[in-house]
């Protein structure tokens, strides 16, 4: 999301649907509760879920970069919905703790006290653009506890670099988890360069990690991911890269045996024929099959005045024989348009799940730069593509069974709308 906007208005965070706001949609012969979710919500971004309150479902956690009331970026917000019955909210993370542009939120039981806790990365290229506001890069923790939500932080704010997602796997083996996270940067017009650096905190125990950071390669990108890719019984990582001045379209990095760190991780191309990319996710048994792909939605405007040579596309790529060496690319789909009038790139982010209810995989995905949401429903071994939504630029998606009855629900959510939709179908 290449986001710029820096021009005031009388409330930013209007929303032109009311909250709860419900319309019954149609989506390929199936009616769907569409409901407005605008309380809470500020020029929302990356949209997940997972269970942070030990309460019987899941709550919805939607990151909100929030909106300029005049020239200098105002901070930003973690809200975290609970949606059945009557919905309600939380904010984990508030205005008031200080930090710009929180990326995208991973739960996890950072100091293994039996609570989930929220690891979220801060700050973008925007902040670096506005000559209003500094640096924003950050990188923090927050623990559950009795009053609140209590901060831990790992990169104090105002980094140059700046953090989207951490992973947590043990990297030294030495059986304390270690945290990893790539600390991007972007050449703007305002100075800067373009710079990934995939670094890694040694773990301590009890939440606690080593002060100054390692980098265990140059490049990797901003949605990291574990998976097995080779196979082998243990965990690799992969990832899309954009913002590496020497980015490649997917790169996995795999866990060998060795003595040293170096030793035991090696970088490898997947794909670097599909331009600078968003989002690189494995999609196991995306077929019924057995097979593990991966799905790459890459990052282009073919519509600006200096346009990108990439199509704008959703590609699927498959692992060759020896993983190792360059996987075969197909194409999803490359018709994705971003408007000639901004830099704004196309596709966005996408979530994986059984959206028509026919039992196989299919994908949502955000058009980002193109205004427009696509569900791709897979038939036969194939995708066909769907329009769910025509305005909604700059947007978040997940699917996500949030209550546990079987039936998947969708939420996507738009920067310039302050509004999250919640698609469900059945009994709510």
């Amino acid at each position: 999301m290449l986001l710029l906007m820096f021009f005031g208005c009388t409330n930013p965070c209007f929303s032109e649907y009311s909250h709860l706001e419900k319309e019954d949609i149609d989506i390929n012969g199936e009616t769907w509760t569409r409901t407005a979710l605008t309380e809470g919500i500020c020029g929302s971004a990356f949209i997940s879920s997972d269970n942070i309150d030990d309460d019987p479902d899941d709550e919805v956690i939607i990151t909100n970069f929030n909106r300029p009331d005049g020239m200098s970026l105002p901070n930003g917000f973690v809200t975290a919905y609970h949606i059945q019955e009557e919905p309600s909210y939380t904010q984990p993370v508030s205005e008031d703790m200080g930090y710009k542009w929180p990326n995208d939120v991973v739960v996890h039981d950072v100091d293994q006290d039996g609570s989930m806790d929220l690891v979220v990365g801060f700050g973008f290229l925007t902040c670096e653009i506005n000559p209003w506001t500094d640096n924003c890069g950050g990188l923090a923790w927050f623990s559950r506890t009795d009053s609140g939500w209590e901060e831990n932080v790992l990169v104090p704010k105002g980094s140059t670099l700046f953090y989207h997602k951490v992973l947590f796997i043990d990297i030294d083996n030495d059986g304390i988890e270690d945290l990893l996270a790539a600390g991007e940067r972007y050449a703007t017009p305002f100075g800067g360069i373009d710079d990934a650096q995939f670094q890694y905190w040694l773990g301590l125990g009890d939440g606690k990690f080593s002060s100054e950071p390692q980098t265990l390669f140059e490049g990797m990108g901003s949605l990291p991911e574990l998976f097995d890719v080779d196979q082998d019984g243990d965990l690799d990582i992969i990832s899309g890269e954009y913002f590496s001045a020497t980015a490649q379209s997917a790169v996995w990095i795999e866990q060998k045996e060795g003595e040293t760190i170096s030793e035991r991780w090696e970088k490898h191309t997947i794909d670097n024929s599909s331009g600078p990319s968003i989002q690189v996710s494995m999609a196991p048994n995306l077929f019924g099959d057995g097979q593990n792909h991966a799905l790459l939605s890459n990052h282009t405007n073919t519509e600006m005045n200096n346009p990108d040579t990439n199509p704008s596309g959703l590609y699927l790529l498959t692992p060759t024989e020896d993983p190792t060496e360059e996987w075969t690319r197909t194409t999803i789909y490359d018709q994705f348009i971003s408007s000639s009038e901004s830099t704004q790139a196309a596709p966005g982010v996408f979530s994986i799940g059984d959206i028509d209810g026919d039992a196989d995989m299919d994908i949502l995905i955000s058009g980002d730069g193109d205004p427009r949401i696509f569900w791709m429903e897979q038939k036969e071994g194939t995708f066909i593509e769907h329009v769910l939504m025509e305005d909604m630029p700059q947007a978040g998606v997940h699917i996500a069974d949030t209550n546990h009855d079987g039936i998947n629900e969708m939420f996507v959510g738009s920067y310039d709308r302050n509004v999250v939709f919640w698609f469900s179908r059945g009994v709510q």
